[in-house]
């Protein structure tokens, strides 16, 4: 049997239990330590009068989490109190949880090989209220915050893998075949060339794992973001792929099959696929192989060659689909540093770093580093 093979277990089960009530908790203690003098025991808060603004950013599963606490209304308390000046959901893609569910399984995500048919990906994907044109319900992530004046600032923040896995297009896009725009409290950046878990890869994938590391990127947008809600300075303009442009292609064009949001009739038992539903899109790649849209992470490797947010499967474990979350990389001939290559990392930090992308410390680290290495004299 091929170790790829997929197999389903369907049985009668029973006792349920509340899925949900971690988006109460992180509300109310959040609230508590924001606005309270003490609790209703009397013991005291001990950030009473001291905090300001709060911040949320969350990675992957916590990053959709973030997604459907927003868009369930959790961002308020009982007493109508936004909670959040900024929000920063992060490796997140188009989806939020398997929560509010019948059996909701919160861990449980759907990938192009694995799960395709667990709840957690299906409209509304992207933040403003829209019409959607496959089932012609209107919604959006921010529909409640909206409506109650209530919006936090938000960075949404990707790597291409999501665009792979996680449908990450359809933040932006209306799944046939259109841009949609961001709310003016919203930043979208995509981290090209990144992939869902830096430095990781599994025995039963084709491609040698993709290194490249997103903290100095993340580690200045944390900083642009605390900047935004105190009032000091706008964030970053958007960095994100757009069909007008010419960025976002179909698949078969760039790589493997990615993961298709399906229409998913949820009434039955097991669920079944009704459809492909919604547009997926990736984005364009250059002759190299590499993301051409989004803030290029792969220009800040030494190394020349194709930093892949997919890789796919070994022979025996279900060849050419994609290969869990991991990211790949196909050096070029020789694999080693250039001239041109080193000159391309020293000029891509400054830009980046000139965009607010990147702290000076991260980049003059970049720079430092790629004078100093003896084999770059």
């Amino acid at each position: 049997m091929d170790a790829g093979a997929i197999y389903e277990l369907v049985y009668p089960a029973r006792d349920p239990v509340v899925t949900g009530l971690g988006f109460a908790a992180t509300r109310d203690v959040v609230s508590f330590l924001r606005f309270a003098e003490a609790d209703a025991s009397g013991a005291p808060n001990p950030l009473a009068g001291e905090v300001k603004r709060a911040l949320a950013i969350g990675f992957s599963q916590s990053g959709r989490y973030l997604r459907d606490f927003l868009w369930q209304g959790f961002h308020v308390d009982g007493e109508g109190r936004a909670l959040f000046e900024g929000v920063l959901p992060v490796i997140a893609g188009a989806r939020k949880t398997y929560t509010n569910w019948r059996w909701g399984q919160p861990g449980r995500f759907s990938r192009a090989h694995e799960e395709q048919r667990v709840p957690g990906n299906q409209f509304p994907f992207t933040y403003a209220v829209t019409t959607d044109p496959i089932t012609s319900a209107r919604d959006g992530i921010f529909a409640r915050c909206e409506q109650a004046k209530s919006c936090p600032k938000l960075m949404h923040v990707d790597t291409s893998a999501e665009f792979w896995q996680a449908s990450a297009s359809l933040v932006a896009t209306d799944g046939a075949g259109h841009d949609l725009a961001f709310p003016e409290n919203v930043r979208a950046y995509l981290l090209a060339g990144a992939s869902h878990a830096p430095g990781m890869v599994a025995p039963y994938c084709e491609l040698p794992a993709n290194p490249v590391s997103y903290s100095p990127v993340m580690r200045a947008l944390l900083v642009a973001m605390e900047r935004w809600v105190r009032g000091e300075a706008e964030p970053p303009a958007s960095v994100w792929p757009r069909l007008a442009q010419g960025e976002l292609v179909e698949a078969l064009a760039a790589g493997p099959r990615p993961n298709k949001v399906r229409r998913v009739d949820y009434t039955r038992v097991p669920p079944v696929v009704v459809g492909d539903g919604w547009q997926t899109l990736v984005p364009k790649t250059d002759a190299q192989g590499n993301d051409a849209a989004g803030m290029p992470l792969w220009a800040l490797e030494e190394k020349p060659g194709a930093y892949l947010g997919w890789n796919t499967r070994k022979e025996g474990f279900a060849k050419g689909e994609l290969c869990f979350l991991f990211g790949g990389f196909r050096p070029l001939a020789g694999g080693h540093p250039t001239l041109a290559s080193l000159l391309r990392q020293v000029q891509a930090s400054r830009e980046m770093e000139k965009a607010g992308l990147l702290l000076g410390e991260d980049a003059r680290a970049i720079e430092a580093s790629t004078v100093a290495d003896p084999r770059r004299r």
